[in-house]
């Protein structure tokens, strides 16, 4: 039967005004009714083919009536799907049944074309999918994709490409030695039972650990970590060794804790003796638990405890180089990754988070000794700060994170402190600049712009206003964070000053000095307080030599300013702390060393410029650290015709500080306690950057001056 034909395109266009536009070429009303393809002639050919007759549609197929709530529907299963993602636990709206992504297709977009609609626009996958868009915060897995063993869920750990993961790497363990290119290549195990302490010693030491290290690393967990520690000191010869290890660990942070004389009189030899001695143990037994390719955090904990332990007889530059091969052992763990952490129980995830940043902090430290311009403590990584709980709060078999203390003075403050003015450092434009400024854009933007009194207010509201100042381990902490602040305003400042290109007033040079006297003035406190007394070996690696040295060029160009007086007394105070807090761990021999020769000179040269600017020499009394400087450089001058006076610098010039050297009373200390700035306060770059040759001679002074340790070289 022929098909009747129905009127053109042509036809229809033809009949239609001259001044309208063409009409739109629909599809048959047939084919919009099997909803398939049609080629719009008429008769089409899906027609033709069924011998039906092709009626050409003067309307489009209507619509489904859109959903109201859709775009609020997309938007909650895209955060749950976010949630899902970084593992938070939380009640879906629709059941079960939408976690997965089944039932999304019974919902209909409301588009009515073959577009993905609103869950394309918001990132999700279409209806015949899953629910869950890629996780962009962790990185793909190559063993699934050599295994063609897609995960279900971003991240998640499959059957086959676990299993050719493991394979893989055991047997690469089994073929390579590595354990010892770094500590040393004695291939044969030594017997570490002899080198542990008898029972007695070991308990001393562990409880100086937990007095005087343990609250300032928060490293270890001592509830669960004591049964065990208690258990291998009765039987030396079946420790395992990563506990061993971390055994050793303990020994040396408990010694470097100590003084000398202290050592001596409780554990009846050197402290230096007993520092190589366990140092030594701490090593082999690294060895023994292969630490380079252990998973085991506690292995890599004792680690980064022999590290801290080798100060301060070894260079920052061979310390920070160790320190990477510690980080590197950290990022293969996955501690700086936070999708990472999520895989591990509360209790691990905790413990892995205290050890990255007390490991971060450390690095800092050291890579600004050794003048690296790359520290690894940077925007790049998104490890949380450590929660502010009790031990007691933790424990190895729990199943959900410790709740909120509702003490804001926990036995965690020192390391929730000191990671939250970490985490402002590395995102801070001043650290940035000093650091790696190719790192701006991906700091996070910091409250109040980043100001420095509005982060002190912060933590003075939640943690500070609520120690108690009685308190050994709140009180050091109050002062060290007022510390960080007073530091990083100098750096804020010397930040300042490189944009401007140097350019100042004479208020904001006096406002320069200021920033560093405060800064002197608040490690003076800390260091004589007798609060502080067991943590001064933490204080050991925190000389304030930028204070120093801004203070010493500005008393060189301005030697008769109005503050002139306090810089020279406050110089006083931190000296005499200083010297006295390091007499008791070094001995008063090994004090010259060429870099404190170096802090001498400068500061000597201060002095002649005060001289030279005065008029009258004869009626200045002498500053009291000068007339320690000279008695002191004096008393270790060799004697004799031959001595060699070039061992101890510029003889000549000594001698000339020396013979202007008048009695007269001392100066009384006018500096003003400490104490923090009430409101914001804006900070003027005051950094006169004189010539380093201008201080010392050149050819007779060239050690390193990114040593920072004066007192501390060996």
């Amino acid at each position: 039967m022929s098909t009747p034909a129905g009127p053109s395109p042509t036809d229809m266009q033809h009949h239609a005004p001259s001044n309208s536009k063409p009409h739109r070429v629909l599809a048959c009303v047939l084919c919009q009714q099997r909803k398939i393809r049609c080629d719009r002639t008429f008769p089409c050919a899906n027609c033709k083919k069924q011998n039906a007759r092709c009626v050409p549609a003067t309307q489009t197929r209507p619509r489904r009536k859109r959903f109201p709530e859709r775009e609020l529907l997309d938007r909650l299963r895209r955060y749950e799907a976010l949630l899902r993602e970084n593992r938070v636990k939380f009640e879906p709206l629709h059941g079960q049944e939408f976690q997965d992504g089944e039932g999304i297709g019974d919902v209909d977009n409301g588009t009515g074309d073959d577009s993905g609609g609103e869950s394309e626009k918001l990132g999700l996958r279409s209806p015949s999918g899953s629910l869950k868009s890629e996780n962009v915060t962790e990185a793909r897995s190559i063993w699934h994709a050599i295994s063609q063993e897609s995960p279900s869920t971003p991240g998640k750990d499959t059957p086959i490409a676990n299993a050719i993961e493991s394979s893989v790497k055991n047997a690469w363990d089994q073929l390579m030695d590595g354990d010892n290119i770094l500590l040393g290549m004695n291939r044969n195990p030594v017997d570490l039972s002899t080198f542990h302490p008898d029972p007695v010693a070991a308990f001393k030491m562990w409880q100086i650990y937990i007095d005087q290290v343990e609250p300032l690393m928060k490293v270890t967990h001592v509830p669960s970590l004591q049964p065990r520690f208690i258990a291998a000191v009765g039987n030396v010869g079946g420790i395992k060794p990563a506990l061993e290890a971390l055994m050793f660990g303990i020994y040396t942070m408990a010694i470097v804790g100590l003084k000398p004389a202290t050592c001596k009189e409780i554990f009846g030899a050197e402290r230096d003796d007993l520092l190589t001695k366990y140092q030594f143990g701490c090593q082999q037994a690294l060895m023994n638990a292969g630490y380079l390719r252990s998973t085991d955090r506690e292995c890599l904990t004792a680690l980064l405890m022999h590290l801290m332990s080798l100060r301060p007889g070894t260079n920052p530059r061979s310390c920070t180089a160790m320190l990477g091969v510690a980080i590197r052992l950290a990022q293969c763990l996955g501690m700086h990754r936070e999708s990472m952490l999520a895989r591990c129980t509360p209790f691990e995830a905790e413990m892995r988070r205290r050890l990255w940043w007390c490991l971060m902090l450390y690095d800092e430290r050291m890579g600004e000794k050794a003048d690296h311009k790359d520290p690894v403590l940077a925007p790049t990584w998104d490890c949380r700060i450590p929660l502010s709980c009790n031990d007691s709060d933790l424990w190895p078999e729990m199943k959900e994170p410790p709740s909120p203390s509702r003490s804001r003075t926990t036995e965690s403050l020192f390391v929730v402190i000191r990671s939250e003015l970490g985490d402002h450092m590395r995102n801070s434009s001043w650290y940035l600049d000093f650091s790696n400024p190719c790192l701006k854009p991906l700091a996070k933007e910091l409250p109040d712009n980043g100001s420095l009194d509005a982060l002190y207010h912060r933590l003075d509201r939640e943690y500070l206003r609520h120690c108690d100042m009685d308190n050994r381990i709140q009180f050091f902490t109050v002062y060290l964070a007022k510390l960080y602040i007073l530091r990083s305003r100098l750096f804020e400042h010397f930040a300042a000053f490189l944009n401007r290109n140097g350019q100042q007033s004479e208020a904001e040079r006096d406002q320069g000095l200021q920033r560093a006297l405060d800064y002197l003035d608040c490690d003076t406190l800390i260091t004589t307080s007798p609060l502080c007394s067991g943590y001064l070996w933490y204080m050991q690696s925190y000389f304030p030599f930028p204070a120093y040295m801004h203070t010493i060029q500005d008393l060189r160009r301005r030697p008769l300013s109005h503050l002139a007086e306090r810089a020279w007394d406050v110089m006083h105070a931190n000296y005499q702390s200083r010297l006295k807090a390091y007499a008791h761990y070094i001995p008063d021999k090994k004090m010259n060393t060429p870099l404190f020769i170096m802090f001498s000179r400068t500061v000597l040269t201060a002095w002649e410029a005060l001289q030279k600017a005065s008029g009258d020499p004869a009626s200045l009394p002498t500053p009291k650290i000068v007339t320690e400087i000279v008695a002191r450089q004096l008393a270790a001058m060799p004697v004799g015709p031959s001595s060699d006076s070039s061992t101890f610098g510029d003889a000549q010039g000594i001698s000339t500080t020396i013979a202007t050297l008048t009695p007269g009373a001392p100066n009384q200390n006018t500096s003003p306690p400490f104490a923090m700035a009430a409101g914001p306060q804006h900070y003027m770059a005051n950094y006169d950057a004189m010539p380093y040759q201008s201080m010392v001679a050149p050819d007779s002074f060239t050690y390193d001056i990114t040593q920072f340790d004066w007192f501390l070289q060996p």
